[in-house]
C-alpha cells in the first residue's frame, strides 16, 4: 500500500493521469461532435492529443518516482534514517536557506550582467530593435531577482511546516517531503557526496540530468544530527565505493 501522507509524487502520478485522460476527451470532441475538421476540429484534435500524450508521460514519470520512493519510504536499500528534533531542524533550515539565497543572488548577478551587456551591444548595432531587445532583457533580469527572492522564501514556508527526517538510500535523498532520485539512470546521473564539518556536519549530495536539453546539476544538503558523525562517514564510503 502507498503512504499516501508522506508519497506526494503518488499524487502528481494521478493529476497527470487524470489529465491524460481528460485531453484524450477534449481530443475526440471535433469527431463525436461533427466538427468540421478542416476549419479547426482538426487543430483541437492535434492540439489535445499532443498535451495528453505529455501529460502520460509526465505520469509515467511520477509513477516511476512514486513506486522509488515507497520503496525508501519501506527501509529498502536504506542506508540511513534520521529525525531531528524542532530546534536543530529549525536551525538547519534557516542556515540552509541562507546559503540557497546566496547562491541564488550570485547567479542572478551573472544573468543580469550577461543580459545588460547583451542589451548595450544590441542597441548600439540597432537602435529601434536593440530597445525592444533590452525591454525583453530587462523583464527577464526582473522576473529571475523575484524568483531568486521568492523560492528560497517558500522552500523555507514548506520545510518549516513539516517535521524534521530524512531517508538516505543508495538511489535517492528524501528530506521532509523532498525527493531527490537519481533514476532513471539514462536521464539522472549521480556524481559525489561529501561530508562538510562547518558550520554544522552536513552531507552533499551532488547529481544531475538532462532538463531542457541541457546537463543541470543538483545539490542537497542532509544535516547530520548529534551522535551519527560515524554514521555518516560509513555513508560516504559506502557512495565511494559504488
Amino acid at each position: 500500500m502507498f503512504d499516501f501522507r508522506h508519497n506526494s509524487e503518488f499524487r502528481n502520478a494521478l493529476i497527470g493521469l487524470a489529465a491524460a485522460v481528460i485531453f484524450l476527451g477534449v481530443a475526440a470532441l471535433p469527431f463525436v461532435l461533427n466538427w468540421d475538421l478542416m476549419q479547426f476540429g482538426f487543430g483541437v484534435a492535434f492540439l489535445a492529443l499532443f498535451v495528453s500524450c505529455a501529460c502520460f508521460i509526465g505520469f509515467v514519470f511520477y509513477a516511476f518516482r512514486a513506486w522509488k520512493l515507497q520503496r525508501i519510504l519501506k527501509g529498502q536499500g536504506v542506508l540511513a534514517h534520521w529525525k531531528y528534533d524542532r530546534r536543530f531542524w529549525e536551525q538547519f533550515v534557516n542556515a540552509d536557506i541562507h546559503e540557497e539565497r546566496q547562491n541564488k543572488r550570485g547567479l542572478w548577478m551573472l544573468v543580469a550582467g550577461i543580459c545588460l551587456l547583451v542589451s548595450i551591444i544590441a542597441i548600439v548595432f540597432d537602435q529601434e530593435a536593440g530597445w525592444i531587445i533590452a525591454a525583453v532583457l530587462l523583464a527577464i533580469i526582473v522576473i529571475t531577482g523575484i524568483l531568486a527572492v521568492v523560492a528560497p522564501a517558500f522552500t523555507r514556508r514548506q520545510r518549516m511546516g513539516r517535521p524534521g527526517e530524512v531517508f538516505i538510500a543508495r538511489n535517492g535523498v528524501w528530506l521532509a517531503g523532498e525527493l531527490h532520485l537519481w533514476e532513471p539512470k539514462f536521464l539522472l546521473f549521480f556524481d559525489s557526496v561529501r561530508l562538510r564539518l562547518k558550520p554544522q556536519p552536513v552531507l552533499v549530495f551532488e547529481y544531475g540530468g538532462i532538463s531542457h536539453y541541457s546537463y543541470r546539476q543538483e545539490f542537497v544538503r542532509v544535516p547530520v544530527p548529534p551522535g551519527k558523525l560515524a554514521e555518516a562517514k560509513r555513508i560516504v564510503a559506502l557512495f565511494e565505493k559504488q
